[in-house]
């Protein structure tokens, strides 16, 4: 397994407050070991120590790779922190397939192509999706989205990935509201992502990786 400076990396590290989980990246390879960018948790330096161990993950667009390592020591380079990981002695293959499906809910927007009064314009549609694949995406929306084709935007922490998709299915549920208690007829569409880009894949799958792994830690799956 070849690994790259800038690889993504996920590491999981013991603290004072209990196992925590960064993201981080590859800075520069070693024959030894490889150094990694200062690891942060919400925003905050993690206080790791030398010798301790650490179970980490690196994303590549084959497969995810587990290792377990040690951290020898950090270094400060014009200010900026870093650790340097002893190199693993085992890696641990994870496939990525494409058809992963994870039950998920985070914010899209629909922008679906109408016509009305002999004019053609443009609807948005806001609504959360139910689950997410690299592949396709079934969502949950007030209103029902009457087009063939459209555009998303999906909103990750960080991030906005915008994709042309197809409607394959839809169908109707009973949403209750938290306040009011009273029901109304919500909408669900299945969609398949339309010549979806490489780049845009691997963001997917990431994201995907990231919250089967916090899904695990806690338990949920």
């Amino acid at each position: 397994m070849k690994i790259q400076e800038g690889d993504p990396v996920i590491l999981e590290a013991k603290t004072k407050d209990g196992i925590k989980k960064f993201r981080s990246r590859i800075l520069k390879i070693y024959i030894s070991g490889f150094v990694i960018a200062e690891p942060l948790y919400m925003g905050r330096p993690l206080e790791l120590e030398a010798g301790q161990r650490v179970e980490g993950y690196i994303m590549k667009k084959d497969a995810v790779y587990g290792f377990s390592s040690l951290i020898r020591y950090g270094e400060t380079e014009s200010g900026r922190r870093s650790l340097i990981l002893a190199w693993p002695e085992e890696w641990r293959r994870i496939q990525r397939r494409q058809d992963v499906r994870l039950e998920i809910r985070i914010p899209v927007e629909v922008w679906a192509e109408e016509k009305g009064d002999e004019k053609t314009y443009m609807r948005l549609i806001e609504g959360t999706t139910r689950d997410l694949s690299a592949g396709g995406v079934k969502i949950e929306t007030k209103e029902k989205i009457n087009a063939e084709q459209v555009l998303l935007n999906l909103f990750f922490q960080d991030e906005k990935i915008t994709l042309p998709a197809k409607v394959l299915r839809m169908g109707t549920y009973v949403a209750i509201d938290s306040k009011t208690k009273k029901t109304r007829m919500h909408y669900w569409t299945s969609m398949k992502f339309l010549a979806i880009q490489e780049e845009k894949k691997q963001q997917i799958l990431r994201f995907i990786f990231q919250k089967q792994q916090e899904l695990r830690f806690k338990g949920l799956i």
